[in-house]
């Protein structure tokens, strides 16, 4: 859903900013993330269906690949391993 996103996204952005020392609180503002998703939306990059389950575009997969390689190695690597900790946990709790 579209709650579930961006509660993920915040909840990365959090653990970015305690692993990486970033001493921002609008770093993981949930209204950024709120306005990041409605861009989306806009852009046609992202669907919700009547069941408010969100579709990502494979465009939008294909972009986060590219943009992956502007982040430094080590961050890249903090944010798919705590990618792989939500989905592990979403997992579990299913």
């Amino acid at each position: 859903s579209r709650e579930a996103v961006e509660t993920l996204c915040q909840q990365a952005a959090q653990h970015l900013a305690m692993t990486h020392v970033f001493n921002a609180p609008e770093f993981s503002d949930r209204t950024q993330f709120r306005s990041a998703f409605d861009a989306l939306l806009r852009a046609d990059l992202v669907h919700l269906d009547s069941a408010d389950s969100v579709h990502f575009e494979p465009s939008l997969l294909a972009r986060a690949e590219d943009a992956s390689f502007l982040l430094p190695p080590d961050t890249r690597a903090a944010v798919l391993r705590a990618a792989q900790r939500q989905q592990a946990t979403i997992a579990a709790s299913a």
